[in-house]
């Protein structure tokens, strides 16, 4: 099984890429049963945060070697696995449920990319995090030309993308690459509390909160400041912001 599945009790789940022996290294199947996943959980009500980690010694160190040699043969193989790789990590953005990624070992190239779909990112301390496609002389394709610099800026984002260097957990988390650092050992609990606490939110306010969040990266200030506006006024009439309301009252009496 490439990838397993878990359901927790705080209607979190959790998917675990199950690839150890190849360090979890991505081709076209595991994109596949992502793919897969995220339809089913769309689907699934009681899902109500999502939790992203890799088994074995690492997170996910890049692309299949085996899967890149075939792509350089077959172009139209190249194009189906890009495409297949961007669908997947779009589809962790635009999924309603906040995303928690795990991450330890390495994180590198498309192990990278995969991750930065991710809502929220908790690395072990001990973690090396990077773009190392210009060290082997190839473009990025998943995301991260675009997606890096979107967090850390153009500056930090050519010298990690020219240069290929890896992070440690400590640096990425003081440019804005990941949300916080764990103990060694410690960052998939550390990710299930996270999870764990969204899950037990308002569903409604999250999958708001998601969307604004993301859209402030996508549209104009002015855009992005009257959805936001117009989100609440829709929240306003609904149970959970009836039950939201009350119990702020009972807090403040």
């Amino acid at each position: 099984m490439i990838l397993r599945e878990e359901r927790s009790e705080d209607r979190v789940l959790e998917l675990t890429l199950n690839r150890p022996e190849k360090l979890n290294t991505l081709n076209v199947p595991i994109l596949e049963a992502l793919r897969e996943a995220q339809a089913k959980a769309l689907e699934d009500p009681e899902v109500r945060a999502i939790l992203l980690r890799g088994a074995g010694p690492t997170f996910c160190a890049g692309a299949d070697l085996e899967h890149v040699e075939a792509m350089h043969v077959d172009r139209a193989t190249s194009r189906t696995y890009l495409n297949l790789l961007r669908e997947v990590i779009v589809g962790f953005e635009r999924m309603p449920q906040p995303v928690i990624g795990a991450l330890h070992g390495h994180v590198l190239a498309g192990g990278l990319e995969l991750a930065l779909g991710c809502d929220v990112l908790v690395a072990a301390r001990s973690c090396r995090i990077g773009d190392q496609h210009m060290r082997r002389g190839f473009i990025p394709g998943g995301g991260n030309t675009q997606r890096i610099p979107r967090l850390v800026g153009p500056l930090r984002a050519m010298d990690l993308l020219l240069t290929g260097r890896w992070l440690d957990a400590t640096e990425a988390c003081q440019i804005g690459l990941v949300s916080r650092v764990a103990d060694d050992g410690e960052e998939v609990a550390l990710a299930r509390e996270i999870a764990a606490e969204v899950a037990a939110k308002s569903p409604q306010a999250v999958r708001e909160v998601k969307r604004l969040t993301r859209l402030a990266t996508e549209a104009p200030l002015a855009e992005a400041l009257q959805a936001e506006i117009e989100s609440v006024m829709a929240y306003y009439p609904s149970p959970d912001f009836t039950a939201a309301l009350r119990t702020f009252f009972d807090r403040a009496r």
